[in-house]
């Protein structure tokens, strides 16, 4: 796998099919465009997301057991 495809894949699971890379935030851009930074934040906050799903998960099936 390439760089380019590498970036091409992590894009598209942080934003969607179509989501394109580019250099610098500018606000006249297409809708699918984002920077590298917003692909970043965007993957933090689904893998946060997960854990405290699975946190919760947890507990639930704990409480469940023990009642």
């Amino acid at each position: 796998m390439t760089d380019k495809d590498f970036i091409k894949e992590v894009f598209e699971i942080a934003f969607g099919d179509g989501a394109i890379c580019v250099e610098t935030i500018d606000y006249g851009v297409n809708a699918r465009e984002f920077t590298k930074e917003e692909v970043l934040e965007q993957l933090k906050e689904f893998s946060d997301n997960a854990l405290k799903w699975e946190g919760e998960e947890w507990w639930m099936n704990l409480y469940c057991t023990v009642s």
